[in-house]
């Protein structure tokens, strides 16, 4: 666009120079004139594109997590927010659960669930337990082999009956059975019926030991 400004000018710089003097101011005051004009219409033109390719606060946008496309560009991800961990508490915790195996070639989801808990623990140990009770679940009742891991030769034939699986390697376990915890929801526990009938007991003594004390006499007149 500045290069037909320049031509512009320049083409009526030319046809003044070709007429009388007398003429010549009239027509500089033309181009003065028309050169604003172009000036202001440029200077618009500009504001207007640098309005359209200035970056979007990433405050503004939400950024879909599975588009990377050109639109989003400039959208800045916040740190996703992290999952419930706590355990701890005397509260009822909603807690969703999943073991999976992730070595190499042989990796697998393994097992997973949702319960309520009811006691006071934490991830570490709720998550050894989860680890303990699917490993006695493949003592015991087995699982049925992989497709995948049927494929890739795993586990070692000495964990292996028939078309199930009985145990995995001690070192695959410990480097590779990953559980994963969440505390969906929270909740308090009601009152029990032991801690219902304690009360009624205790209300009941105490009024039979109000109606066995001797009254205090009247006050006198």
């Amino acid at each position: 666009m500045l290069k037909n400004v320049v031509q512009g000018m320049a083409g009526l710089l030319g046809e003044a120079l070709r007429v009388p003097v007398s003429i010549f101011a009239t027509t500089m005051e033309a181009v003065t004139k028309a050169v604003r004009e172009m000036q202001t219409v440029f200077t618009a033109t500009l504001v207007d594109t640098s309005q359209q390719v200035a970056p979007v606060a990433a405050s503004t946008v939400n950024c879909p997590q599975e588009s990377e496309t050109s639109q989003n560009y400039f959208c800045l991800k916040e740190n996703p927010i992290m999952s419930d961990e706590d355990l701890g508490g005397d509260d009822l915790k909603l807690v969703r659960w999943a073991i999976s195996f992730t070595k190499r070639d042989v990796e697998i989801a393994l097992d997973s669930g949702i319960e309520l808990v009811d006691y006071s623990t934490d991830k570490g140990s709720f998550a050894g337990s989860k680890k303990d009770e699917f490993l006695q679940k493949l003592r015991t009742a087995h699982i049925q082999r992989p497709a995948k891991w049927k494929r890739e030769e795993y586990p070692p034939k000495n964990y292996v009956i028939g078309d199930e699986v009985v145990g995995l390697p001690e070192d695959d376990v410990d480097k590779f059975m990953r559980v994963y915890v969440e505390v969906m929801d929270r909740y308090e526990k009601a009152e029990s019926h032991y801690e219902k009938d304690e009360a009624k007991a205790l209300t009941g003594i105490r009024n039979i030991l109000e109606a066995r004390l001797p009254k205090a006499p009247p006050p006198t007149p």
